[in-house]
């Protein structure tokens, strides 16, 4: 999943939610220390291109309301700190 920030200013990707999905949580890349309890948080700065990866931060869907196969197109609804929610139509990865 790619996010572009086309502002001028940062933001924070804090949560993410979708209807194929009861859970979705935002993973931090290896190696990024994060309290116990406390959801990841991803920092995508002003005029830039943030990619999650799997390798990387990314966001997990667990307790699926339906079967799901690699490659199919969801939309993933991302949370931001300012801006809000966006839908952002997503390919399925293993």
């Amino acid at each position: 999943m790619d996010l572009d920030s086309t502002g001028k200013y940062g933001d924070a990707l804090i949560g993410a939610s979708s209807e194929i999905s009861r859970n979705a949580v935002v993973v931090a890349a290896p190696g990024v220390e994060v309290a116990p309890g406390t959801p990841a948080r991803l920092e995508v700065p002003g005029a830039t291109l943030v990619r999650l990866m799997p390798q990387g931060t990314h966001i997990v869907l667990s307790e699926l309301t339906r079967p799901v196969v690699p490659g199919e197109t969801v939309i993933v609804t991302v949370v931001f700190e300012r801006l809000g929610r966006i839908g952002v139509p997503t390919k399925v990865v293993e």
